[in-house]
């Protein structure tokens, strides 16, 4: 690998010293030497390299890259990368868990890690560094926004965050709930399996503390692991002055007041485009079954299982008492806007990662999107989320004390 740097560099010098020197002709037989022997250790060795590239001219493009303080050697194109590659799933009889399978060995995984923390960091070069020695095969990469903390790993470029859910076999983050928030702002097309490590605060998307990592990645690279699908929201800003914009959120949208604005905020609100309701309050929030425990448990709502696929409608201090939280079926649309009488513009939030000022005129539509994110579980998903209930919440506790 680093005597392949070491070319990619020797020869990116002597071309820059060709082109200084206005030696055109030798140029162009250099580039085609360089090529050529390229060609030659392809051909004869049949190597393979781990990009896995679509074809060798792609290949050798990126070596004869050049360098510059413009260019990183480490950003990678995810368009030259092999799809991902495929997997089964199947549900067991007996406790209709959804298993997975690799059909393959995976090739790349994306590591997220939750920003300015150095005991992440920490954790994510000791997985990096793992996955090197057992797991040479599998190309790790980060975010561009991690290219300084780690020199040696590859980054995608900003611009093709689209791709990766074309290439991804495998996301492991590191954090809280705010960095599978985050990562869920990243995917918006199909979702790799997500092996989630905690940090140690509260959260209920994270069953795995971090210092099991090598337990539980055996377990999943080896396949045959359970997960749980949790059912993302897709929603789309309808209005005249803005081309639609659309988000996938995995916990909820909400449409609220904005900053310390003490009047009430009036929202209109339609499902199935039949008019529901006029709700004078501080705002409305429409979650998933995932997000119910989230900013929608905050403001009274219920705490729904995340294998129920569903929409959840709950009111933000209303001001009529008789509004109460609403369940609706996953094929549920619901459409809020301001309404005419508002005397105040609002405010839509998507997973807390992205805000977005709405006013008269404005719609947010949300329906479920066809795109879940399969979480690995510890042993199933009721287990899992009861586990939660009763130690994130401390229920039972006083139950339990008696009878110790």
């Amino acid at each position: 690998y680093y005597c392949k740097l070491l070319l990619q560099f020797l020869y990116s010098l002597i071309r820059q010293m060709f082109k200084v020197l206005k030696f055109k002709n030798t140029l162009k037989e250099f580039e085609l030497f360089n090529r050529t022997y390229f060609n030659q250790i392809y051909l004869k060795s049949n190597f393979n390299p781990i990009f896995q590239f679509k074809n060798k001219n792609n290949y050798f493009d990126f070596c004869n890259r050049k360098f510059s303080s413009k260019v990183n050697p480490n950003e990678i194109n995810l368009i030259e990368l092999q799809s991902a590659v495929p997997h089964s799933m199947m549900q067991e009889s007996a406790t209709h868990q959804p298993k997975f399978r690799w059909e393959e060995e995976p090739k790349t995984v994306l590591l997220i890690k939750r920003s300015n923390s150095i005991e992440a960091t920490e954790s994510l070069k000791a997985i990096a560094n793992w996955l090197k020695i057992n797991y040479p095969n599998i190309l790790p990469i980060i975010e561009p926004s991690c290219k300084d903390e780690f020199p040696d790993l590859y980054y995608f470029k900003t611009e093709q965050n689209h791709e990766l859910s074309r290439v991804i076999d495998f996301v492991i983050t590191i954090g809280g709930d705010g960095t599978i928030l985050h990562l869920s702002s990243l995917l918006t097309g199909r979702v790799p399996p997500i092996v989630p490590f905690s940090m140690g605060n509260l959260s209920f998307l994270l069953p795995f503390a971090i210092a099991e990592f090598p337990t539980i990645l055996q377990k999943v690279l080896a396949g045959n692991f359970s997960f749980t699908y949790r059912g993302r929201l897709h929603c789309t800003i309808e209005n005249s002055s803005i081309n639609n914009q659309s988000y996938h959120v995995l916990n909820e949208v909400s449409v609220h007041r904005i900053g310390a604005q003490t009047q009430l905020l009036s929202v209109d609100c339609w499902v199935n485009g039949e008019f529901l309701t006029r709700c004078r309050g501080d705002g409305l929030i429409v979650s998933s079954a995932t997000g119910s425990t989230a900013y929608n448990m905050s403001c009274g709502g219920s705490m729904v299982h995340p294998s129920l696929h569903s929409i959840l409608l709950t009111p933000i201090n209303p001001r009529s008492l008789s509004f109460r939280p609403v369940l609706f079926p996953c094929n549920a649309e619901i459409k809020i806007g301001i309404s005419e009488d508002s005397r105040l513009s609002g405010l839509a939030s998507f997973d807390g990662q992205r805000s977005l000022y709405i006013k008269h005129g404005d719609l947010v539509s949300i329906r479920e999107s066809p795109y879940s994110m399969p979480t690995v579980t510890k042993s199933n998903t009721t287990h899992d989320w009861l586990q939660d209930l009763k130690e994130l919440l401390n229920w039972s506790a006083g139950v339990k004390r008696r009878i110790d």
